[in-house]
């Protein structure tokens, strides 16, 4: 008799643990679970917003950098009452190199042939210095630091005396500006 309780006892107990496990212990052990996965999902989400936010910044600091470097772009069109200035810093420029501004001319019939809905137009010019054919390469290839854009599209060099190391270079070049 006392083993037929042991057993029953043994049993009760048995089916107690493997009720408690099925019915409580085994739905908290799920719920765990889920709750994790939801936990690793906002984790996701917060390092994807923090991340997010460190580029928003990033992004914001490159596009006011680029502003201001488009304000100082667009300081180097010139309008059209600016081309006596042009001419004083070609000058200047080409002094810088030893070299004679001779002549700068402006096609202004293309200039005022543009189209009015261009916001930028190309005005042809043509330059002319005399001096060496080094400082004229030289003088040419640092168009890039003048305050404006001045981009070279021609060449004409002459020697001005058979005798002597002077050239004339002429130079077609376009000059942008703004069609205002």
């Amino acid at each position: 008799m006392e083993r037929k309780i042991f057993i029953a006892l043994i049993s009760v107990l048995v089916f107690g643990y493997t009720c408690w496990y099925i019915l409580i212990d085994y739905a908290n052990k799920s719920e765990l679970k889920t709750v994790e996965q939801e936990l690793t999902v906002i984790t996701e989400k917060v390092n994807h917003a923090r991340h997010a936010q460190m580029d928003y910044e990033n992004i914001q600091r490159k596009y006011e950098a680029d502003q201001e470097r488009l304000v100082q772009e667009r300081t180097r069109f010139v309008g059209r009452n600016e081309l006596s200035e042009v001419t004083r810093q070609l000058q200047r420029f080409a002094k810088t190199y030893n070299l004679k501004l001779m002549d700068f001319s402006p096609v202004l019939e293309t200039y005022f042939a543009a189209n009015p809905e261009d916001k930028i137009v190309s005005l042809p010019i043509e330059i002319s210095v005399h001096g060496t054919y080094l400082d004229a390469g030289k003088f040419i290839e640092n168009w890039h630091q003048l305050a404006f854009y001045l981009i070279p599209e021609e060449i004409k060099i002459e020697r001005v005396d058979a005798d002597e190391n002077q050239l004339d270079v002429t130079v077609m070049a376009s000059l942008y500006t703004w069609n205002e």
